[in-house]
């Protein structure tokens, strides 16, 4: 019960079994254990979640205990490597069939996960520690609350024990690079990626040099190096084939797409996206995002009946179940065919939604994205007038879930 009590918002069995195994307890020996705390009302489990917790005054009242013992410091680094060791799993799955799987206990982890990022603060091995916690959760921690994970990245990033430029350096930069290019850093993100390039390549990972790449390249398109990203982009495709990664490859087709959608070559891109799917396998978050920048790019080309089935192929993909920036994305381009069908005061009640959400997830960057939505919902507000500041503002207080399903009752509804 003292060691269980280093748990913040629940925990589950595997979690327990390494955390409370010690000094005579077996980890074969917890799920007894766990089973008699909880008869005893001093643990309470959830059967749907199949997820343990401790009441917080038993919770308190064991931790002061497990002070006392001395034995505090070793429970919390158990803790510590459990959730390390979790989000390399996370990591390595997360991409595939079990990505709702993982993103749910993730999700259910997000209080855990935190106080193991506090740990690593402090713990003999914690620059290490935190570098894995970063290269694992990086999938998850890209798709929401960004300033806040911004601090959390930065922090891991700095600590004494984090800077020899190793491949897990390398790896752990990524998502430093994502979260500055979604708060709008450019600069900043560019950077990062040029370091990201520079120490994969010195560390010779190739496979982490096509990805830093890939990332360098896209953070080019934003600071205005087109020819540049070209290069990056052609670079990561070779290295991507020689390696063998196929969804690798698929994410530098993705990345040229936006380069040639930058650059105005639409058609172009359209076949970048389209050849880009099947590389993105059970991937359903950014198989959304192909599917969105697909209908952004038909909306641009004023081609309705193509932007219509891309959205509903963005909605099926995801199951109707949409992350923050996938929100966002779909919402902008809903409100963007609204616009291109002359529906003014819809395009304009969407793109408020689609506000409120980017500001809820402190989400201001997407440098092509912006610049369509910019373009399309111009007429819009011209058409609207004085008409337009009430149409957004009835957008912002709808809701993520009603706008949504107000936009997918629409997009339905459409021929």
């Amino acid at each position: 019960l003292q060691r269980l009590s280093v748990f913040a918002g629940g925990f589950a069995l595997d979690g327990a079994a390494v955390v409370g195994a010690a000094d005579g307890v077996a980890p074969n020996d917890v799920l007894d254990l766990l089973d008699h705390l909880v008869d005893k009302s001093l643990v309470a489990f959830d059967a749907p979640t199949e997820r343990y917790r401790l009441l917080e005054t038993v919770r308190q009242y064991a931790l002061e205990h497990l002070a006392e013992s001395g034995d505090e410091a070793a429970s919390r680094d158990r803790h510590l490597d459990f959730y390390v060791a979790l989000a390399q799993r996370a990591g390595s799955e997360i991409l595939g069939p079990a990505q709702d799987t993982w993103h749910k206990r993730l999700d259910a982890e997000r209080e855990n996960i935190l106080l193991a990022f506090d740990r690593a603060r402090i713990a003999p091995e914690g620059g290490t520690a935190g570098l894995a916690l970063l290269h694992g959760l990086d999938m998850w921690i890209t798709l929401s609350n960004f300033e806040f994970w911004r601090g959390v990245v930065l922090e891991a990033l700095a600590h004494p024990g984090a800077q020899q430029e190793s491949a897990m350096r390398s790896r752990a930069l990524r998502p430093a690079v994502m979260i500055a290019y979604a708060t709008g850093r450019y600069e900043e993100a560019f950077a990062l990626a040029q370091a990201n390039v520079r120490i994969a390549r010195a560390c010779g990972d190739l496979h982490a040099v096509g990805v830093a790449l890939g990332n360098l390249g896209y953070m080019a398109i934003t600071v205005g190096r087109g020819a540049d990203a070209r290069e990056h982009f052609d670079e990561g495709l070779a290295v991507a084939r020689q390696v063998g990664d196929s969804r690798l490859v698929a994410d530098m087709s993705f990345c040229m797409g936006e380069l040639l959608s930058q650059q105005g070559q639409l058609e172009r891109a359209e076949r970048c996206y389209l050849e880009a799917l099947p590389g993105l396998g059970d991937d359903r978050v950014n198989a959304a995002g192909a599917f969105s920048n697909l209908a952004r790019n038909a909306i641009a080309l004023r081609t309705e009946a193509k932007a219509v089935h891309y959205l509903r192929e963005m909605a099926s993909i995801t199951a109707r179940k949409y992350t923050g920036p996938v929100a966002v994305y779909f919402l902008s381009n809903c409100a963007d065919l609204a616009a291109l069908r002359e529906e003014w005061a819809l395009a304009l009640q969407l793109s408020g939604a689609a506000d409120s959400i980017r500001e809820q997830h402190g989400l201001s960057g997407d440098y092509v994205d912006a610049r369509f939505h910019t373009a399309s919902i111009a007429p819009a507000r011209e058409a609207m007038g004085a008409s337009a500041t009430a149409a957004i503002a009835a957008g912002r207080a709808m809701g993520v879930d009603a706008a949504l399903r107000e936009a997918e009752a629409w997009l339905d509804a459409l021929p």
